[in-house]
């Protein structure tokens, strides 16, 4: 069972059932890491001004949707979800659908690695939780990000990986901090050196 933990929807459930035979895909990140990644970009001085509110969130490789919708609870204007697995996206819009928020989401159903360009604004926060120690996968999705317009030079990016994960960065992105929770290290990272 998912649920989220504060602001607008709290205690609220989401959907985690998948169709009789369908294994899980997704890892759920836990509610401390959601809370503790949260208040850092709300509360620190990597926060982007206004913390989360009214911030555009795209969740890549979003499984349940549980950090986007951690987000949106706690003030978030927009989310984008983004899971390759159909059953992953009909989870979230079921969630969506139960929250009331629909108008607030766009689920998008794609591989993170090839991404169709987008038409809107860039977001202003991307999540990235890919499946640990996929590295390839990680790489491909950001220069998929970069290449089709999703991220801009102010965005925040926020990855989930291993707690042992190694991860060689980009050249032209810059390490602004670094946590571990658990078997959990999340890495904050930007375009600009200074935010």
């Amino acid at each position: 069972m998912v649920r989220i933990t504060s602001g607008k929807y709290r205690n609220r459930i989401l959907f985690t059932d998948l169709p009789k035979g369908v294994k899980p895909s997704f890892r759920p990140t836990q509610a401390k890491t959601r809370d503790a990644v949260l208040n850092k970009l709300n509360f620190s001085n990597i926060a982007l001004d206004g913390g989360i509110q009214n911030k555009r969130v795209l969740d890549l490789f979003c499984g349940t949707g549980a950090f986007g919708f951690e987000a949106l609870s706690r003030g978030a204007s927009f989310i984008c979800f983004v899971d390759k697995v159909k059953e992953n996206i009909d989870l979230v819009r079921r969630s969506s659908d139960s929250l009331g928020t629909s108008d607030q989401c766009l689920l998008l159903q794609s591989d993170a690695s090839n991404l169709p360009p987008n038409t809107k604004e860039p977001y202003d926060i991307i999540y990235l939780d890919p499946p640990y120690y996929k590295n390839d996968l990680l790489f491909g999705a950001i220069n998929s990000l970069l290449k089709k317009g999703w991220i801009s030079p102010s965005s925040l990016i926020v990855i989930e990986i291993a707690e042992k994960q190694e991860l060689p960065f980009f050249n032209d992105m810059h390490v602004l901090g670094e946590a571990k929770y658990g078997a959990s290290k999340v890495i904050y990272l930007s375009q600009s050196k200074i935010q």
